[in-house]
């Protein structure tokens, strides 16, 4: 064998050791692999000892390490700040573990993107479901859907996250947002705090929900004498009982029934598109 087939053998061999003490992927093997020294590796032919080894795989341990490992997207926000600059369903990981990863339906268009849906209703479908349905979530991501309370409160929990609600009655289109918006957790009854509305719909949320505890036909939370949620054939933060009743039945146009935005439609018309979505807001 010829002197530079050895050393390149041996150079392959020392490298392979020094990704072994090192527990670096492939693709740090092929780095070690083309700083292996010929110099180094004639001293170690010539002499063998096992100073030399050691000299080898200390100058490569001082200038060599493992890549940092990949963190998992929290939110949309974080899925269009990787590239993904399309309106599409994608996983998010709201604790960066894969174990609670979900899938959910993201905003990239409007106002610079990166909103997660929490809700979306756009033809005619039934959201009088229980207080489970609504904690572990129903409906299709590319249709209509609850996300799940569970699930909501988690993607803003730790964090500061913004509320904007898009609507459609007609062919007009307007919407609310909330710079503030957080929910409690089971616990807590999944209460409302939201604040700070701007927008072209009015305000029909946080003027009479927050503080609120969520409702469902079966768990009644509110402050009227009955059942706001099945009154109203819904399940919202009622108090006694609402101005606005976004997750009611749809395309009914009766008293406080449909899908109402009180300060835009009244009580008696029923939007025919709602988008409820949250983003997380950057630390400064």
């Amino acid at each position: 064998m010829h002197l530079h087939s050895t050393y390149t053998l041996l150079c392959l061999i020392i490298c392979n050791v020094v990704s072994t003490i090192g527990q670096c992927p492939v693709y740090d093997e092929i780095v070690i692999t083309s700083r292996c020294n010929n110099e180094v590796l004639k001293e170690i032919v010539e002499n063998a000892t096992t100073s030399a080894i050691e000299k080898y795989i200390a100058r490569t341990q001082t200038t060599t390490s493992c890549p940092p490992p990949a963190t998992l997207p929290r939110d949309c926000l974080d899925v269009k700040s990787r590239g993904n600059g399309v309106s599409d369903i994608y996983s998010v990981y709201p604790d960066e573990t894969e174990a609670n990863g979900f899938d959910v339906r993201c905003d990239m268009d409007t106002d610079a993107g990166g909103w997660t849906f929490i809700q979306r209703r756009v033809s005619d479908t039934d959201f009088y479901k229980s207080w489970n349905e609504y904690k572990q979530g129903f409906g299709d991501l590319n249709g209509n859907f609850w996300l799940g309370n569970d699930r909501i409160v988690a993607l803003c929990h730790g964090v500061n996250c913004e509320l904007r609600i898009d609507m459609m009655l007609g062919n007009e289109r307007r919407y609310a947002e909330y710079s503030s918006f957080s929910m409690e957790d089971e616990t807590g009854l999944y209460k409302l705090h939201v604040s700070e509305f701007t927008g072209t719909a009015g305000d029909a949320f946080a003027s009479r929900n927050n503080n609120n505890n969520f409702s469902t036909y079966d768990r009644d939370n509110d402050a009227y004498s009955g059942n706001c949620a099945e009154k109203l054939h819904g399940a919202w933060w009622y108090d006694s009982c609402h101005v606005s009743n976004l997750n009611g039945d749809y395309g009914n146009t009766a008293y406080a029934q449909g899908l109402t935005w009180w300060p835009w439609t009244g009580f008696y018309a029923s939007l025919s598109i709602t988008e409820m979505k949250v983003r997380r807001v950057p630390e400064k």
